[in-house]
C-alpha cells in the first residue's frame, strides 16, 4: 500500500520482495509452491497461498513485511491450489504511516509550508505537530499531505496524521498516553495493544472518563533535553540571523560600489592627477629658472660707460 516495495511469486517455492525505487529483488522468502498473493491493508503482512495441489491441506502462509518472513500458516481445509487471495478491510482506512517531514526544522513561530510523505493518507483528517493541529492544505493520494505548520516551543515533536476511521500513525505498544489531560481527571496509561486494521488502541485506565475525552502523547522530554533543544535553536536563529547580515552588508558595499562608480571620487584617478599636475608644475619652475639665468647672462654682457 505504500507504494515502495511490490511482492512476486513464482511456483519454485519462493515470494521475492521488490524494492521499486531501483527494481532490486531482495531475499527470496521460501513458500513451498507460492502462487496466490495478497497484502493487507496496513501494509503488514502478505498472505501466499500453496501451490501444492497434491497436499490434503492445502496451507496459506503469512509473511510478516517487517522481517520478510513467514510467521505462520493458515490451514484451508482445502487441497486445492491458492491462485486468488484477498483482504477483507472491514470497511477501516489503512493506518496512517509518517515517513518524512520536509523542511525537518522551523521557527517556533509556525506559519511554514511543510510537506508529510508516508502511506495511508487518503482521507486523512487532522495532522498534530506534538498536540498542536496543523492546517491541511492539500492532501495528494494516498502518500503526501501539504500543510502549514502551527506555532509551538522549541523542541521535537511527533507528526501525527489521523485518518477519519480514527487510526493513530505514532502510537505503538508500550507508548505512554495522557487522557483528559488539563483537567482534575487526567491520567497516564501504557498501551498495551495497537490494531492496525481497525485503527484502535487498548490500555487501562484506573479512573472514570466521560465519552469524547482526550488523548494526547505524554510529553517525555527531560529539563536537560529542552535545554539543549532551546540551545540548538538559538544557534539556528543565530546562524540564519549572521547570514543575512552577512547577505545584506554585501548588498549595501555593492550598491555603493555602483553609486561612487557613477558620481563618487576615485581615489585613484586624482592621485594620478595629482602626480600629473606636480610634475608639471616642477617642469615649469625649472622653465623658468632656465630664462632667468639666460636673462642674467645677457644683462652680463652689455657694457657698461662710465
Amino acid at each position: 500500500p505504500n507504494g515502495k516495495t511490490a511482492y512476486v511469486s513464482n511456483t519454485n517455492g519462493y515470494v521475492y520482495p521488490v524494492t521499486l525505487a531501483d527494481n532490486a529483488v531482495g531475499t527470496g522468502i521460501p513458500v513451498p509452491g507460492a502462487w496466490g498473493l495478497a497484502i493487507s491493508p496496513d501494509g503488514a503482512y502478505v498472505l501466499a497461498g500453496d501451490g501444492d495441489c497434491c497436499s490434503v491441506n492445502t496451507p496459506v502462509s503469512v509473511i510478516e513485511v517487517s522481517t520478510d518472513t513467514v510467521t505462520t500458516t493458515l490451514q484451508t481445509g482445502s487441497n486445492y491450489v491458492h491462485r486468488w487471495l484477498a483482504f477483507q478491510p472491514n470497511g477501516a482506512a489503512a493506518t496512517p504511516v509518517v515517513s518524512e517531514v520536509s523542511p525537518a526544522t522551523g521557527f517556533t513561530t509556525g506559519g511554514a509550508t511543510a510537506t508529510i510523505t508516508g502511506s495511508g493518507f487518503t482521507g486523512a483528517s487532522t495532522v498534530d505537530f506534538g498536540t498542536i493541529p496543523a492546517t491541511i492544505n492539500a492532501v495528494t493520494g494516498d502518500t503526501s499531505i501539504t500543510v502549514t505548520v502551527p506555532p509551538g516551543s522549541p523542541g521535537t515533536v511527533d507528526v501525527t496524521v489521523t485518518a477519519p476511521a480514527g487510526t493513530f500513525a505514532q502510537v505503538s505498544v508500550g507508548q505512554t498516553l495522557t487522557l483528559d489531560g488539563g483537567t482534575a481527571n487526567a491520567e497516564n496509561v501504557v498501551v498495551t495493544a495497537v490494531d492496525r486494521t481497525t485503527g484502535s488502541i487498548s490500555f487501562t485506565a484506573t479512573k472514570a472518563h466521560a465519552a469524547n475525552y482526550s488523548i494526547a502523547a505524554t510529553p517525555s522530554q527531560t529539563l536537560g533535553g529542552y535545554y539543549g533543544s532551546l540551545v540548538t535553536q538559538i544557534g539556528t536563529d543565530t546562524a540564519n540571523a549572521t547570514t543575512g547580515s552577512t547577505s545584506q552588508t554585501a548588498l549595501a558595499s555593492n550598491i555603493d560600489s555602483v553609486r561612487q562608480g557613477i558620481d563618487g571620487i576615485n581615489i585613484d584617478e586624482e592621485t594620478q592627477n595629482l602626480v600629473k599636475y606636480q610634475n608639471a608644475y616642477q617642469a615649469a619652475a625649472r622653465t623658468l629658472n632656465v630664462i632667468e639665468t639666460l636673462l642674467q647672462t645677457a644683462i652680463g654682457l652689455i657694457p657698461t660707460t662710465s
